[in-house]
């Protein structure tokens, strides 16, 4: 795939209301050859935007959802940071807002909140007038509401409930890929129409424990939201090449504590059985012939062992050496998908001291990775990379130290069968990491 092909979505806030430092604000990050789009900016969207070293004012244009505050809380930060002078900033253009009809009041009231600093900042800063003007496009109905340079995007009416309208989602279409994200929606068959054969369909997704159910709050919460099982229904008629998670309405009382991760992928495996990530801050999803995940790690790609989720396994050298087993039910930075789209996935984790010997081996070393009997174990995290990549019909890996870890983010298809015992030349890797 050129850079003019690459397709790539961040969810940079999978959370709620909730103030939490784990899962910002919604909002999510679309970034088409050299264009970018924002969907929805709620809080700390801005953070994300520079944890990616993405400048705010890079932002082609924001296109919102619906206007509950969590989603538009950021907007801004976004809007006037993206304005300021420094490198995080730099808009000399006005700052372009699509959005079902509501769009242009929010915006305008916000230009009088901040009428007194945009002010000031022009007179003493002497920033262009025009980086902080907006454009502000609003829609009625599902149609083409962005298209520029083969980037389209089609805003679908959902269903978040009886008074909270207008309500869309989003399918984005860019070099014969298609990633679309739900809005917040109930079970909606709008979703399932512009979802079907996705590269990517990103949903929300709402649970409670039993005895909060019982609450009327809570009842009402849910009504708004697709809970899991329902989700799954969504998922297993629009058949996605992947599937994923975002918004994760996850329901607690100081007394009851809120659904798993694990509850919520046992209650979606009752209705869908295909590939499926449960979203967090900053993963990444690269959509090619293939849709690569990946998880951000304070600012590198880090990838340093593997495992399956229930299960821990290991790597071996061609000593015989071997690393300490991962933590099996703590997914960590990276994703290698197989094929055959039994979603056989490999969750990346730490790797004990006993690694670093093998790690420090020469580069032909072979790699043999298979279920350890180990019990797994949580030992002193070791920052090391690992990479695969596919040559004909070969899979290959290649090791590097903690030195060159940030360019060691990779990832491959291989059969389920097919048991990963290979050498790499010494040669190759250069190629690998560049």
């Amino acid at each position: 795939m050129t850079e003019r092909d690459h397709f790539k979505v961040t969810l940079l806030g999978t959370g709620v209301p909730t103030p939490s430092p784990d899962r910002f604000g919604p909002s999510t990050l679309v970034e088409a050859g050299d264009q970018k789009l924002l969907i929805d900016a709620g809080r700390g969207a801005s953070i994300r935007l520079y944890q990616l070293k993405v400048p705010l004012g890079r932002i082609d244009a924001l296109l919102l959802t619906h206007y509950h505050s969590d989603h538009t809380s950021g907007i801004p930060d976004v809007w006037l940071t993206g304005w300021l002078q420094s490198h995080f900033g730099t808009r000399t253009t006005p700052f372009r807002v699509i959005g079902p009809v509501g769009a242009r009041l929010l915006m305008e009231n916000l230009e009088r909140a901040y009428a007194l600093d945009i002010k000031i900042r022009i007179a003493d800063e002497k920033l262009p007038p025009e980086g902080v003007a907006v454009k502000v496009e609003e829609f009625v109905k599902d149609g083409i509401v962005y298209e520029k340079n083969g980037l389209k995007v089609i805003a679908f009416e959902v269903d978040h409930g009886d008074v909270i309208k207008p309500a869309y989602g989003y399918r984005v279409e860019y070099a014969g890929r298609v990633a679309v994200i739900s809005g917040d929606t109930r079970y909606n068959e709008n979703v399932i129409k512009y979802g079907a054969g996705a590269d990517l369909l990103v949903h929300e997704v709402a649970a409670a424990r039993p005895e909060l159910m019982t609450e009327a709050y809570i009842q009402r919460i849910i009504a708004h939201h697709v809970r899991p099982r329902e989700a799954g229904r969504v998922f297993a008629q629009a058949k996605p090449k992947l599937a994923a998670y975002t918004h994760l309405v996850m329901l607690a009382s100081e007394q009851v504590a809120p659904p798993s991760l694990d509850d919520i992928l046992a209650e979606t495996r009752e209705t869908y059985g295909g590939p499926l990530e449960i979203g967090e801050d900053l993963m990444c999803f690269d959509i090619g012939e293939i849709v690569t995940v990946s998880r951000f790690n304070g600012g590198t790609f880090a990838v340093l062992a593997g495992c399956e989720t229930g299960a821990a396994w290991e790597f071996h050298g061609s000593d015989g050496s071997a690393g300490a087993p991962t933590n099996g039910f703590r997914p960590a930075l990276l994703f290698l998908r197989l094929v055959r789209r039994e979603h056989h996935r490999l969750d990346l984790g730490t790797v004990g001291i006993p690694w670093v010997r093998w790690v420090n081996a020469p580069s032909t070393a072979h790699i043999s990775l298979r279920k350890s009997t180990r019990p797994m174990c949580r030992t002193e995290p070791v920052p090391m990379g690992l990479s695969f990549f596919r040559k004909g019909s070969s899979t290959r890996g290649g090791i590097l130290p903690q030195a060159k870890r940030a360019r060691t983010f990779s990832s491959f298809f291989v059969p389920m069968e097919l048991e990963l015992t290979n050498v790499v030349p010494p040669e190759l890797l250069s190629h690998i990491h560049r």
